[in-house]
């Protein structure tokens, strides 16, 4: 893909891979770009607040029992529950809750290297999700007929987690 200039305007034109061109305003004013296109579909945001920074998500509402550390699945609403590997939709896992910004709203690293949220991880061990503990993970797949085993990823520290989730399976 190139993008091409005309300075004046402030205009942007993209040549997509598949030859054709669209018309649009790129817009920055933190190093992040929104780009609205000038025919009839939507404006995409790509600024920082609204994608999120190194794997992050900002500013999702929680349910109060929520905690930094704790793995989390949203649901239809948008809003994150301490995950659980008991059903499907309760580990179904976003990611790791970094921060808590008040009782109900959060920030969850999707992806990459956790913030100092832990101790005491053994960088030997994968960590799958916990089945007995809502938001937890443990060093072994849960048992039973129902449990869902997924592995969340593995800590390169004692503190730092690296979230590389796999596929889930639930256990026949």
């Amino acid at each position: 893909m190139s993008v091409t200039s005309t300075p004046s305007a402030g205009l942007k034109s993209i040549n997509h891979v598949r030859g054709y061109t669209r018309n649009v305003d790129l817009t920055s004013t933190d190093g992040s770009v929104v780009i609205t296109p000038h025919e009839d579909i939507n404006t995409v945001d790509l600024s920082v607040g609204a994608v999120g920074d190194s794997g992050l998500l900002f500013n999702i509402p929680c349910d109060e029992s929520v905690y930094v550390g704790a793995f989390v699945y949203t649901d239809i609403s948008g809003v994150a529950f301490n995950a659980l590997a008991t059903s499907k939709a309760t580990s179904n896992v976003v990611g790791i809750v970094e921060a808590k910004v008040n009782p109900t709203l959060i920030h969850i690293r999707f992806l990459g290297l956790s913030e100092l949220v832990f101790s005491g991880l053994d960088p030997a061990n994968d960590y799958m999700l916990s089945d007995t503990i809502p938001g937890g993970m443990m060093t072994v797949a849960p048992i039973g007929p129902g449990k869902v085993v997924l592995k969340l990823g593995q800590p390169i520290s004692g503190t730092r987690f690296l979230v590389n989730k796999k596929e889930r399976y639930i256990r026949a």
